[in-house]
């Protein structure tokens, strides 16, 4: 069963999911030029030697940017796919239990694909607890 909502809040959330997706596509966007500088700026040498510090600080910073930017694009393309679901009719329904997702949850995380039962009991299972 869709989930409906008032015209201003469907605005709302759209805004918001559009606001999400802009800037953490602006972050992977960052982050990936962050990463790719670190690369520019290793010498091979320093990975070579023991005793330079620039070898191993460097190559943790190109690393700590890819996984920002992995982190940021997928962000990006959940907010993406979180507008292609309202524009579907099918936003703001879980995928695992069919309930609606609570309105105050949408506003806090509008990507969201799980109600809170649904999101805590994953991560309980991950947890390998209850």
């Amino acid at each position: 069963m869709p989930t409906t909502f008032a015209s201003t809040t469907l605005a709302e959330l759209t805004r918001r999911l559009e606001a999400r997706q802009r800037t953490t596509s602006e972050l992977a966007h960052r982050s990936r030029a962050d990463a790719a500088a670190a690369l520019e700026d290793l010498d091979v040498s320093d990975l070579l030697d023991s005793e330079s510090p620039d070898g191993g600080s460097n190559g943790m910073e190109r690393a700590l940017a890819l996984r920002l930017a992995t982190l940021a694009g997928r962000a990006a393309g959940d907010a993406e796919a979180a507008l292609a679901r309202l524009a579907e009719g099918r936003y703001g329904t879980c995928e695992d239990c069919r309930r609606h997702i609570p309105l105050a949850r949408l506003r806090v995380v509008p990507e969201t694909t799980l109600c809170v039962t649904c999101k805590g009991a994953g991560e309980r299972l991950l947890a390998g607890v209850g």
